[in-house]
C-alpha cells in the first residue's frame, strides 16, 4: 500500500513519516495494525537496539552502494528474509539493524513495518521467483550484481545459517543479475567461511 505525499499535504489532520518508498501517517494507528495483521509483524515487539553482529556484518558491504540504491537494497533485504513466506520477531529485527545501517539513521517501528509491508506486496505480485530475478537483473544494472548476492548471503547467514527457501531465492538473484552457478557458489562461500 503506497500513500501519495498530495494525501498528506491537503489533509491538515495526517503526520506524515517518509522514507525511501513509502510515507505513512503516525496518526491513524488502526493503518500500523492493517500492516501487523496482514504481513504476520508481531504487534507488541519493543523496540531494541539493533543487532551490533548485524552492523558490522553489513558495514564492510554497504560501500558499495549509492543513494541511487537504496530502493534495490530495502526489496533485497526484506526479499531475503521473506523467503520463507513470514517475518518473525528476529526478522523483523535483523531488518530493522539492516535498514537503520543502510539510511544511517535510526527508524521507527512504524516506518520498518511500512518498508517491510510496501515490499512484501511487491513480492507477492510479482512472485517470489520473479521478484528475486527482477532484483538481480536491476542489481546488474547498477553494477552492483556480486555486492548485492554478497549482501543477501550476509543477510541470510544471520538466522543460523542459509535455509532451503533462501538458497534458492539466492541462486535466483544471482542468476537475474547474470551471474555463473559457480560464482554464485564462490560468493556464498565466501560470506558464510567469513562469518
Amino acid at each position: 500500500m503506497r500513500f501519495s505525499t498530495k494525501t498528506f499535504l491537503t489533509n491538515p489532520y495526517v503526520t506524515p513519516v517518509c522514507a525511501a518508498r513509502a510515507c505513512v501517517s503516525v496518526s491513524p494507528i488502526a493503518r500500523l495494525g492493517t500492516i501487523v495483521s496482514r504481513y504476520g509483524i508481531p504487534v507488541a515487539l519493543r523496540a531494541m537496539s539493533a543487532p551490533a553482529s548485524l552492523a558490522s556484518r553489513l558495514a564492510p558491504l554497504l560501500p558499495a552502494f549509492k543513494k541511487d540504491d537504496l530502493e534495490i537494497l530495502t526489496d533485497l533485504v526484506v526479499l531475503v528474509a521473506y523467503a520463507d513466506g513470514e517475518i518473525d520477531a528476529t526478522e523483523l529485527e535483523a531488518l530493522r539493524s539492516a535498514f537503520e545501517t543502510i539510511y544511517h539513521s535510526p527508524l521507527s517501528l512504524m516506518v520498518v513495518k511500512t518498508l517491510i509491508g510496501s515490499a512484501i506486496d511487491d513480492i507477492k505480485a510479482a512472485g517470489g521467483d520473479a521478484f528475486a530475478t527482477r532484483i538481480g537483473k536491476d542489481l546488474a544494472e547498477h553494477g552492483k550484481g556480486e555486492d548485492g548476492l554478497r549482501l543477501a548471503y550476509a543477510l541470510a547467514g544471520l538466522t543460523g545459517g542459509v535455509s532451503e527457501d533462501e538458497r534458492e531465492r539466492l541462486v535466483l538473484l544471482g542468476e537475474g543479475a547474470g551471474l555463473s552457478d559457480v560464482r554464485i557458489e564462490e560468493i556464498g562461500r565466501e560470506i558464510t567461511t567469513a562469518a
